[in-house]
């Protein structure tokens, strides 16, 4: 099930939900080779705080703007950011 924007904005999604379908192969990669994984793993907090922000705003574009704009999604550092670190905290297992 795809959810939108608006599903997330009405609490039919939870942030992880919404953020982790934009998930795939390619872009578990790119967040393994940008972040690294022992950083991913040896963090110990759920927002990845402890890992510097630069690193997630120096990741390359992780998502096509068709594709979200299709889920009424804004194209933003804010939005890459919140795809990567759900792409970690399945990595993670969190």
């Amino acid at each position: 099930m795809k959810f939108t924007r608006a599903d997330y904005m009405a609490n039919k999604c939870s942030h992880q939900e919404y953020y982790i379908q934009f998930s795939n192969p390619s872009r578990v990669n790119i967040v393994i080779n940008s972040i690294g994984c022992d950083e991913i793993l040896n963090s110990k907090d759920e927002s990845f705080n402890d890992i510097p922000l630069v690193l997630w705003d120096r990741l390359p574009e992780l998502v096509n703007a068709r594709e979200l704009n299709e889920l009424g999604e804004i194209n933003s550092f804010s939005t890459k950011v919140c795809v990567a670190k759900s792409i970690a905290r399945t990595i993670r297992g969190w």
